[in-house]
């Protein structure tokens, strides 16, 4: 059996613990801003980002490579993977790469491929065979099932990684 000290001291740990997690977590990401709406998107470290910077020369030349594993943040700078450390206001562009995007475009491209592949089938069999033996059976059937896997599979390849122009003055990163 715990004595009552033991028991008060396992609730301060416990209640410390519990008060520090939100401290901890808010300095886990960096925000963008929508300044018109107020809308707020968090990028968590780690994540991979492709961003544009100001040209700071006459000749419009970005030294800069365009793309970075976000590790951490301090004051006004974003620290990337490769050590490079560039001002939050010298970033024109950001975009942020969806991982799990390309997770679902590699699940759907082998639904894609069999889905054109049946669909092809279907308007071949209905333009160069016909109306002939079964195909008015067939031919729908193919048809139906191509159109709807190709549709369906084909969702991942519309979908965009999330993109903020910073040079229109909608968007703005807050490092807190």
């Amino acid at each position: 059996m715990l004595k009552l000290s033991q028991h008060i001291n396992l609730i301060k740990i416990i209640f410390f613990c519990t008060l520090s997690l939100p401290f901890i977590n808010v300095n886990a990401q960096i925000i963008i801003q929508d300044t018109l709406s107020g809308k707020k998107k968090e990028i968590n470290f780690g994540a991979k980002v492709f961003y544009k910077l100001y040209s700071d020369s006459v000749l419009n030349i970005e030294v800069t490579p365009d793309y970075g594993i976000i590790t951490t943040s301090y004051d006004s700078m974003l620290i990337f993977k490769d050590g490079t450390e560039i001002s939050k206001n010298d970033i024109s562009y950001l975009e942020i790469d969806r991982t799990g995007l390309k997770k679902w475009r590699g699940v759907a491209k082998p639904f894609l491929i069999i889905g054109m592949g049946v669909l092809s089938k279907g308007v071949l069999m209905a333009v160069l065979e016909g109306r002939e033996s079964n195909n008015e059976q067939i031919v729908p059937i193919y048809l139906w099932i191509g159109a709807t896997l190709t549709s369906i599979s084909s969702w991942p390849f519309w979908l965009k990684n999330k993109a903020f122009d910073l040079s229109s003055k909608k968007y703005e990163i807050i490092i807190p």
